[in-house]
């Protein structure tokens, strides 16, 4: 066996034994996805990061580069030349990681992860405010999720949380659009408060002129709401439910479906949201990864509601379906999803089959002021034809009496 036969060997073994390594540790390498980081100061002053904090797909324990010009690493740095200052750390976690039920507030937990590693590195828990994200797609290339973490650092920690003032768009260090004046909310409101301010509807025009004459650009609409809202709407979040209204607005304006990420991110639970909001909106830019499309984890969802009801109280797995089901209707236009209204077997036929039509189209009224698209939503009653569970018993008869979402 000649030498170059040897370390060919040697070399394949020794990358077999890094493998196991790294992964019985959980120590993964930084993977293509560590990206340059860029970090604005209080001062409008950039400190360039050689890369983030990554996770493993499903993950909540941070994988750290070692690097001292890491991104991290520069918010310790500044964080200990500023005193006054604080940070907000915002975990984020995407719809197709582990559901839930399983791992709830991913997002949060990434945060707070990288809370105790600046905590651990000298930085007063004062100083750190942690939010969580949930999103409609990472980049989870290769099983590791490259940008799940952002810092935003808080000049002055005594007057925290951020105070999200007028609207900010660049293409990297080209100005877009900008506004003094900001996309207000009402308390517990998902809907926008109109007539926008002058130089709010310029940014408008100003972003949508320059999607349209970009069209392998992605528009990142981040919507702010705080834990304590009353959310009325069919998302996970009142976040969520913000962004896809702004969303739908620059759909209205000829921008592809396909040019949007929407996300909802939670404010500090200092923040007085009782006034309610001068702008609950920011924006950013990506490229359109015409390799992401969306698919449905959840394929049908059944509604129970009072016949008198204004909103419909959802539970986590439907607010997931309809989360899906937006992103995945936007991406398909074309798509219809169908909602079909049952009831209990008393009374006649005729009549039964009017109340589940009732029933169905409250429900897709109720979807159309969320944001989805009326022209692709079909609504229909089987009345008593469908029975799930025996009419002979009250509990029966409530089971039946129902509204079935799925899509087609």
């Amino acid at each position: 066996m000649n030498r170059t036969v040897l370390l060919t060997i040697f070399l394949l073994l020794w990358l077999l034994l890094m493998w196991l390594l790294f992964n019985w540790c959980g120590c993964l390498p930084i993977g293509q996805g560590a990206l340059p980081a860029i970090l604005t100061t209080c001062e409008n002053q950039k400190i360039e990061a050689s890369n983030s904090a990554q996770f493993k797909l499903n993950d909540a324990k941070p994988i750290l580069a070692p690097t001292k010009k890491s991104l991290h690493n520069e918010v310790v740095n500044y964080l200990k030349k500023n005193d006054k200052a604080g940070v907000l750390i915002t975990g984020k976690s995407d719809a197709g990681e582990v559901p839930a039920a399983t791992l709830p507030n991913l997002g949060r937990l990434r945060a707070e992860a990288m809370r105790a590693y600046l905590v651990a590195n000298g930085i007063s828990e004062q100083r750190i405010q942690v939010s969580e994200a949930m999103v409609s797609h990472l980049d989870t290339k290769v099983g590791i999720v490259s940008n799940a973490i952002d810092f935003t650092l808080l000049c002055d920690i005594e007057k925290a949380p951020i105070s999200l003032g007028g609207l900010d768009l660049k293409d990297g260090n080209n100005a877009i659009a900008t506004a003094k004046q900001g996309i207000p909310y009402n308390a517990s409101a998902y809907n926008y408060n109109t007539p926008f301010a002058a130089d709010v509807d310029a940014f408008i025009e100003k972003a949508v002129a320059f999607l349209k004459a970009n069209p392998n650009k992605q528009l990142i609409i981040n919507g702010y709401y705080h834990g304590k809202e009353q959310n009325n709407s069919i998302y996970p979040n009142l976040g969520i439910a913000r962004a896809n209204q702004v969303k739908n607005l620059l759909i209205a304006k000829g921008i592809s479906a396909r040019q949007f990420e929407t996300n909802g991110i939670k404010v500090a639970d200092s923040f007085d949201f009782s006034g309610g909001y001068s702008n609950a909106i920011t924006f950013g830019l990506s490229k359109v990864d015409e390799a992401a499309k969306p698919e449905m984890s959840i394929k049908s969802i059944v509604l129970y509601f009072p016949t008198g009801a204004s909103a419909i109280t959802l539970d986590e797995e439907q607010r997931k379906f309809f989360t899906e089901l937006t992103r995945y209707l936007d991406y398909y236009p074309n798509q219809k999803v169908t909602i079909t209204g049952h009831t209990d077997n008393q009374g006649n036929r005729t009549s039964n089959v009017q109340l589940g039509l009732q029933r169905a189209n409250f429900a897709a009224d109720y979807l159309t002021k969320n944001g989805i698209s009326k022209a692709q939503i079909i609504a229909n009653s089987k009345g008593p034809d469908v029975p799930i569970a025996d009419n002979g018993t009250e509990e029966g008869k409530a089971k039946n009496r129902r509204v079935e979402i799925s899509i087609l």
